[in-house]
């Protein structure tokens, strides 16, 4: 870091990610566990609270070293000496972390220019966001008789008609091979994840095991044309949104055609599926809110509680499982195909469809998929495309050759135009090789 910077950072003062030391004390090690829990920063020794570089003659790189010791897991810090005016400044700068960090056994974070350590819940929170711990593994407050063997029942079928596996025994039995009943101080309850796949209401327990469900009138989201939530085990939450994208999605017509018979939907169905079990299976079930679905004239959000895992991004999507127990109960089923494949299918799904881009939105705490409209299908056909489509509907059938006659294009035009209304969803190509043709779909 050049002088120029340090004196910028000394002239701003302190906030988030500056501290001032006038010297090197134990309890630096608070305020560097502290900036690695949270945005990362730089703390400089030989700068008062004021911001007056006073120096410091004292052995730092020792004393730093014997503090270090007290972080665990470590953390690897960078140390610039700068003069100013005669005055050797230390500047110790501390990166963000993935992990959660503790000095003396407690885990510090930074707000402003404070800093306080980290209360349970807050820890606990922290840890499933780094996927140190697993909420769907640990026992949950229902009693292992909140299972519905019911469900239970239709999940061991379903497992084995999908995965082909069998299974023998007494039903609580297996219930608890599959960790969905385990024990806590001699007592039995549902773990996390049997909680939210085998019972009726998990939100009787977990109130935000659900998903928020908004239609907004206009593109600012203050106008609500309808809300509800939806309840239930985790897997018919899924199912019960696909069924409201499929009955309340437009299916478009073409606009100036005289057949309007089309199965396009205005979004991909299969990859709103897809973030909606994501959502659900990779939320952080320790932050007190629900999943929301927020449908917008132009877009539809898929928000969950929860950033990606370490590690992981849009473009780096590795199945990283926030909840493994859960994903494996819904790849059971088949509602997880391929772990870690999801984001690449829902990516397919968009570059497949005409009319819609794929975006991330990954905060500290929240993940947006928003699935965003450029177009309609009317705005992707001319004067041309109508009319192959009025030809092959009159002839119930037709080659590119036969076509290409008929509306005086080459037939290298005619074919690149077929593609396109492929792709759209509005004919289908017949046969292979000379005795192609092509139907209205």
């Amino acid at each position: 870091m050049s002088l120029l910077e340090v004196l910028e950072l000394i002239r701003l003062g302190e906030g988030d990610t500056v501290e001032f030391k006038r010297k090197i004390t134990s309890d630096i090690g608070r305020d560097i566990v502290a900036f690695a829990n949270t945005e990362g920063g730089v703390i400089l020794i030989g700068v008062d609270d004021d911001g007056n570089v006073v120096g410091v003659e004292e052995d730092v790189m020792q004393k730093l070293s014997d503090i270090l010791l007290n972080i665990v897991p470590h953390i690897s810090v960078k140390v610039d000496k700068v003069t100013i005016e005669g005055r050797k400044v230390y500047l110790i700068r501390v990166p963000k972390s993935d992990k959660i960090h503790t000095f003396r056994y407690i885990a510090y974070v930074r707000v402003g220019r404070n800093v306080r350590p980290l209360d349970l819940n807050e820890l606990l929170e922290r840890a499933a966001e780094a996927v140190l711990y697993f909420f769907d593994r640990a026992p949950s407050a229902a009693p292992a008789s909140e299972l519905d063997l019911n469900i239970l029942k239709w999940f061991l079928e379903t497992r084995e008609n999908v995965r082909n596996v069998k299974s023998y025994g007494d039903l609580l039995d297996i219930a608890r091979k599959l960790n969905i009943i385990v024990s806590k101080n001699n007592e039995e309850f549902l773990s996390g994840a049997g909680l939210l796949f085998f019972t009726e209401n998990p939100s009787k327990y977990v109130p935000w095991a659900r998903i928020h469900l908004v239609k907004f009138l206009d593109r600012d989201m203050s106008r609500v044309a309808y809300h509800r939530f939806v309840e239930g085990p985790v897997w018919r939450i899924i199912d019960e949104l696909e069924e409201y994208f499929r009955t309340n999605l437009a299916r478009i017509p073409i606009r100036g055609a005289r057949w309007r018979r089309m199965e396009l939907y205005e979004y991909p169905v299969d990859a709103l599926r897809e973030a909606v079990t994501n959502a659900l299976a990779h939320r952080n079930y320790l932050i007190p809110a629900e999943v929301q679905v927020f449908i917008i004239p132009d877009k539809i959000i898929v928000k969950n509680p929860g950033s990606f895992p370490p590690g992981v991004t849009p473009d780096n999507p590795r199945h990283v499982p926030r909840n493994p127990l859960l994903c494996q109960y819904l790849y059971d089923i088949g509602y997880i195909e391929k772990w870690g494949t999801g984001i690449y299918r829902m990516k397919q799904a968009c570059r497949e469809h005409p009319l819609v881009d794929l975006k991330f939105n990954i905060q500290p705490y929240y993940t947006e998929v928003i699935f965003e409209k450029r177009g309609d299908v009317g705005d992707l056909l001319d004067e041309k495309d109508r009319e192959i489509l009025d030809v092959i509907s009159t002839l119930g059938r037709a080659r590119s050759s036969e076509i290409a006659k008929r509306v005086g294009l080459s037939k290298t035009s005619v074919v690149a135009r077929l593609k396109k209304l492929e792709k759209l969803g509005l004919v289908s190509r017949r046969s292979r090789g000379a005795k192609t043709y092509y139907v209205v779909r």
